[in-house]
């Protein structure tokens, strides 16, 4: 091969689904993509979900979304709670029972649960791309029973190209209006010999403990996804009616989370469903390790 006759490989952007808000901005949501297309949440599925909230001292907010796992614990992703340097928590809570995205409705619903401990996977580490994205948070008091329904857990689906379910707060998309409640969005689990090959490398920290998925039109539109703000929501199967969460939304590939080509991963589930267990039921913290 002569030299300068190689294929240039782009190299997207990696980005995380965290969202950053002014809390004087009290339209800022409306500013940033979130769960792209998709439907509103039906409510046998919004009962297992969280807003997550983590006010700063300088002024400013990060949101994210969770799945009630218990009365005391909500499933996330880690990197909500790591925080740029310097950066001091002033405080954080999370929202259950259908809470609304508007800004002004943090100030003091009835079902705001303040946090008491963030416990993140112990080998997760801010400059390793997200690899073992995962976090629990232990509420200060327990949730209503009549606010949520526990998230069931489980497997992903053994092929590829399954229709699953992405949730989480925020707009429709950019340069669109902000929804009242959350969003569901149709995406394509899909085999990691695909996302690699779209990506052009491998992008997986580990296929074992990672999923990927894409927009059902993949790769030609980039209809439906995840984006900003949806860090820690489920990725979920629909198995006998019911909603089992398989994946941890954590980052996704590419300029845009609208691209055609975009490509979107979360935390296998599966791989952590001992970890989480024995935290939630035992309160044993092995494996775990407290921000």
């Amino acid at each position: 091969m002569q030299e300068g006759n190689a294929q240039e490989i782009r190299r997207p952007f990696i980005q995380n689904h965290g969202r950053i808000a002014d809390i004087s901005e009290v339209n800022e949501f409306s500013q940033i993509p979130l769960i792209i297309g998709g439907k509103k949440v039906p409510k046998k599925l919004l009962k297992s979900m969280a807003r997550i909230v983590v006010e700063r001292e300088d002024g400013f907010l990060s949101s994210c979304t969770g799945s009630v796992v218990s009365r005391n614990y909500v499933l996330c992703a880690a990197h909500c709670f790591v925080l740029p340097s310097k950066a001091l928590v002033r405080r954080s809570y999370v929202l259950v029972g259908e809470p609304s995205t508007k800004i002004k409705y943090f100030e003091s619903p009835q079902n705001k649960y303040f946090v008491r401990n963030v416990w993140i996977h112990r080998k997760y580490k801010d400059n390793s791309l997200f690899k073992h994205d995962v976090a629990l948070i232990q509420l200060q008091k327990k949730i209503d029973k009549k606010l949520y329904k526990p998230m069931a857990l489980g497997a992903a689906p053994d092929e590829g190209r399954s229709k699953l379910t992405a949730a989480g707060y925020g707009v429709k998309g950019s340069n669109k209006g902000e929804p009242k409640r959350a969003r569901r969005a149709s995406v394509l689990y899909q085999e990691w010999d695909t996302c690699n090959e779209e990506a052009g490398y491998p992008i997986a920290n580990s296929e074992k403990s990672e999923i990927c998925y894409t927009s059902l039109k993949f790769p030609n539109k980039g209809k439906t996804g995840t984006c900003f703000g949806d860090s820690g929501g489920p990725i979920t199967k629909k198995e006998n009616g019911e909603y089992i969460q398989v994946g941890i939304t954590s980052f996704f590939v590419g300029d845009l989370c609208e691209s055609p080509g975009a490509i979107f991963v979360a935390q296998r589930v599966e791989n952590y469903l001992k970890q989480i267990n024995r935290k939630v039921k035992k309160n044993q913290s092995k494996g775990w390790k407290r921000l």
